[in-house]
């Protein structure tokens, strides 16, 4: 799709920003451990490919069906997450 258009490694700056997210809820040490190993290894990992694979050479452009797609799926199920993630974690992130 064109995210990848505007985004070179997209699956790793999510979970970037996962680990962010969770690290600033989360102040034990062994969330701390969990997240911020996860962060730093996307983090790692987007250097290692980046050194690896050279240039970025962008894709072509594509039809807005491949980005609206996608963006429609992601969008319900990060409302499926946050609704049963009091179920999934034990805790809830949208307090009625």
């Amino acid at each position: 799709s064109d995210i990848k258009r505007w985004l070179r490694h997209p699956q790793m700056l999510a979970v970037i920003v996962w680990s962010i997210a969770h690290l600033l809820s989360n102040g034990e040490d062994r969330s701390l451990l969990l997240f911020g190993g996860l962060g730093l290894w996307a983090v790692l990992e987007i250097l290692f490919i980046n050194r690896r694979d050279g240039d970025w050479l962008r894709p072509a452009p594509t039809g807005w069906m491949r980005v609206l797609i996608p963006l429609i799926v992601g969008v319900v199920v990060y409302a499926v997450v946050v609704y049963f993630h009091a179920y999934l974690a034990g805790v809830a992130l949208i307090t009625a």
